[in-house]
């Protein structure tokens, strides 16, 4: 199984290189921000799940993504939301952190993102408000399968 790191803020490098799956989430007063899902409220405010055979280089991208949409694809929609939505009328303190669990191998990422964004699913009815697509979204659900989502 994997074990998630502590949570850290978004400023913060990673002390990892290699192969990652991580979550990025909202956060105001150190406390989660509680999103409203179609089947309920995600408390631990997610906003990602995603895989990357480098966290270090990721959290540049992510970054990068969030202050110039020149980065990840998926942290470019902060960059977005922030400039064009209200979003920092409703939540004006907010600010970003990530966890990650490290993984031996670019397969194995892979697969514990599937399971991760897959378990979000079962237990909301769609994705994390980044996330675009689900991996292998006509595969398997097993539900022996599922990894937990917050501890």
């Amino acid at each position: 199984m994997f074990q998630f790191s502590g949570w850290l803020d978004f400023d913060i490098d990673p002390e990892h290189v290699g192969p990652a799956v991580y979550q990025f989430r909202l956060v105001e007063a150190n406390t989660a921000v509680p999103l409203g899902r179609m089947l309920g409220v995600d408390r631990d405010g997610i906003l990602v799940i995603g895989c990357t055979t480098n966290m270090l280089n990721r959290c540049y991208q992510s970054r990068s993504g969030w202050r110039k949409a020149s980065g990840s694809s998926t942290m470019n929609w902060l960059y977005y939301i922030e400039r064009h939505t209200p979003f920092r009328d409703c939540h004006p303190t907010a600010r970003f952190e990530y966890r990650f669990a490290v993984a031996e191998s670019e397969a194995q990422v892979v697969e514990w993102e599937e399971r991760l964004l897959k378990s979000y699913f079962r237990q909301f009815g769609e994705l994390p408000p980044l996330n675009a697509i689900m991996p292998n979204r006509y595969g398997d659900y097993d539900e022996d399968a599922a990894l937990v989502l917050s501890e």
